[in-house]
């Protein structure tokens, strides 16, 4: 199932936002091929990169913002530039689950002349060592990192931990072929050690900011957390396309099959509505218009209502808005019993003052 938010434009750029998800077989084939991956980040090019900034720059009243960009380059290069990148071939970061209890990164660079891109960015990285044919860095406040050259790409993994994927463009050019810059990941293959670490990060960060005076809510975070298990795959993906002038953003969603999320996509049609909207005080259109039908499988009944519950439960923070917060839930309760959520609200501004 597809949906598609209209065109409209933005400073000037015509933008498409996207919002997808599907449910099937085929669409989960190419990720099958390789469980051990959870994450892909692809981008274009280095030249594509450039020549679709200097057209952005265009659009946005900076032509020299690819200038800009190459500039800043240089001078962290001192002047070196990419000297040996392959500027024509993509870029691609691969995460996977042999890191241990947090996933390991994996860096596919192509190259024409791996030494003399090394020599480029030396200033950035420090020096090059050679052991047995195996070049290792150690960035500034990082862990060493290893460079294989192989197939003509430079693959930077973390210190005795080889990436071990022979095909690097079968996992990056499915999503450069679509986008400028995207981000893959998936979230069912996670490991139960990787969500429990994640877990505990989570609660670490929601400590430290009460520390701060910045309160989070780590049981939510938590919750979504969970709630990723019935997701096969989630693609943010950004693209220019210059022959039509647009700038597209797009989010795409795959759900496990027999999940209780898919179960609630494949009755989405079924209920019926039946909350009328009532007319506005002139018979003008109303302010804000807007009605939610939706069938409840009996599997996802009761994710829906912890859901709710939590959300409610953030805003009940006096007793008015706990009866309000009682009231809701038990409504709701009451609907999610039927089998079917056939909600409505109209907001009608015509009579009031300033």
């Amino acid at each position: 199932m597809r949906s598609c938010i209209a065109p409209f434009r933005v400073n000037g750029l015509l933008a498409a936002a996207t919002v997808a998800a599907a449910v099937g077989g085929g669409s989960l084939a190419r990720a099958a091929d390789a469980p051990e991956v959870i994450a892909v980040v692809a981008t274009d090019g280095y030249a594509d990169i450039r020549d679709q900034l200097g057209w952005i720059g265009e659009q946005v009243g900076n032509p020299n913002l690819a200038g800009f960009a190459e500039s800043f380059l240089l001078l962290a290069t001192q002047g070196k530039g990419l000297a040996g990148l392959d500027v024509k071939r993509p870029i691609g970061v691969v995460l996977t689950t042999d890191g241990g209890p947090l996933p390991a990164v994996h860096a596919f660079l192509p190259v024409k002349d791996l030494t003399k891109l090394l020599g480029a960015v030396q200033g950035m990285t420090g020096p090059v060592e050679e052991v047995d044919g195996v070049r290792r860095i150690t960035v500034p406040g990082g862990p060493p990192v290893q460079i294989v050259e192989k197939n003509g790409w430079a693959i930077l993994s973390p210190q005795d931990a080889p990436a071990g994927i022979d095909d690097p463009l079968a996992l990056i050019d499915p999503l450069v072929k679509d986008y400028s810059l995207a981000v893959e990941v998936f979230p069912s293959r996670m490991p139960d050690d990787l969500r429990e670490r994640l877990k505990d990060l989570l609660e670490e960060a929601s400590r430290n900011a009460a520390s701060r005076g910045q309160p989070m809510d780590a049981a939510a975070l938590v919750g979504a957390l969970d709630r990723l298990e019935d997701v096969e795959k989630l693609i943010v993906g950004f693209a220019v396309d210059q022959e039509k002038n647009l700038v597209i953003l797009d989010n795409t969603v795959v759900i496990v099959p027999s999940s209780a999320f898919a179960d609630v996509w494949t009755d989405a049609g079924r209920a019926a509505a039946t909350v009328g909207s009532p007319a506005t005080a002139d018979g003008r259109p109303a302010t804000v218009r807007a009605h939610y039908a939706q069938a409840v499988p009996p599997g996802a009944r009761a994710g829906i209502e912890a859901g709710i519950a939590q959300g409610l439960a953030v805003g009940a923070n006096d007793p008015v808005s706990a009866a309000l917060a009682g009231l809701v839930g038990d409504l709701v309760s009451a609907m999610l019993e039927t089998g079917d959520v056939d909600a409505g609200i109209t907001i009608d501004a015509s009579a009031a003052d300033g």
